[in-house]
This record gives C-alpha cells, sequence and structure tokens, in this order.
C-alpha cells in the first residue's frame, strides 16, 4: 500500500490523529530501524491521545464556560457596585481573619 492510499485509508476510518502524526512516526521509526509493532503503537497512542484532546475540547465547547473577566477590565462607574469593598473582597483577607462572607443577589444589575 501506498503512503496516499495509507493517509486515505486514515481519512476514511476517521483516525485523524494518526494521519496527522504519521509521517513523523514512520520518519523516525526507519531512522532507528524500528520493529512494526513499535511503529504501530506510537501511531495508537497518537490517535488515543488525539481524541482525548477532541472530547476535552468538545466538552469545554459545550460547557458554555462565561469568558474570563479580571478585576482590571472592569468599570464600576455605570454601577452600584462598591469598588473599594469589592477590591478588598478580592485580596481574600477575610479568610486569614476567619470571617464569614455572605453574597446576596442575583445576576440582575436593577436588583
Amino acid at each position: 500500500m501506498e503512503r496516499h492510499q495509507i493517509i486515505e485509508a486514515m481519512t476514511s476510518l476517521k483516525l485523524y490523529g494518526m494521519r496527522a502524526s504519521f509521517d513523523e512516526v514512520a520518519g523516525k521509526g526507519l531512522n532507528r530501524r524500528d520493529e512494526l509493532y513499535p511503529l504501530l503503537a506510537s501511531l495508537i497512542r497518537a490517535e488515543i491521545t488525539h481524541r482525548k484532546s477532541r472530547s476535552i475540547n468538545y466538552r469545554l465547547s459545550g460547557a458554555k464556560f462565561p469568558v474570563l473577566k479580571d478585576l482590571g477590565g472592569f468599570v464600576f462607574n455605570d454601577t452600584m457596585i462598591d469598588e473599594g469593598h469589592i477590591r478588598e473582597l478580592a485580596t481574600g483577607a477575610f479568610t486569614e481573619a476567619k470571617r464569614n462572607l455572605i453574597l446576596i443577589g442575583g445576576t440582575d444589575p436593577t436588583t
């Protein structure tokens, strides 16, 4: 089987991790004169890694996490939020002082 036929077969079998690493693994294996089994093991490891990575990316995109923000970019001017109080809470000093923190309210800025 020729190289292009192997690549086409990997594509049709949806072995995208193997396809992406085929040239690198085959090149290194041939240079080291590896046996067939270590080459296949490397290709299988590449496929497993690729599938795990795609699975994690799929789950993260499905989770719809909000965009990360920091206090440096937050504009307090048009809100009812006390900037000094929030910056004090952000230091986490209340945990060292063993004080409780109770947050009341939701995401609606009018309440």
